[in-house]
């Protein structure tokens, strides 16, 4: 995990917003493994947010769709359905 966090850091420095995803999809996938939902969260928010920062609404409802997912890996169906709905309003 540190490796994807590393990657995501130096990404980040130097703006490059493609390399940002693939880190935080990765640290999406790191977080699943260990179980924390929250940091796993926090990755899938993130992509979401270069997306639309980005004006990319197909990259934006895929990222909304995994925290839609995250969510509902966290038991929490009512908002997860919530966030997924949400998703298909972009497109």
């Amino acid at each position: 995990m540190r490796a994807s966090k590393e990657a995501f850091a130096g990404a980040r420095n130097k703006g490059d917003k493609g390399a940002e995803v693939v880190a935080l999809k990765m640290l999406i996938a790191a977080n699943f493994v260990n179980r924390d939902v929250d940091e796993a969260l926090r990755a899938a928010k993130e992509i979401a947010k270069i997306a639309r920062l980005g004006g990319d609404k197909k990259a934006e409802a895929a990222a909304t769709c995994a925290v839609a997912e995250v969510l509902l890996a966290n038991r929490d169906p009512g908002q997860a359905i919530h966030v997924a709905e949400s998703a298909l309003a972009l497109g």
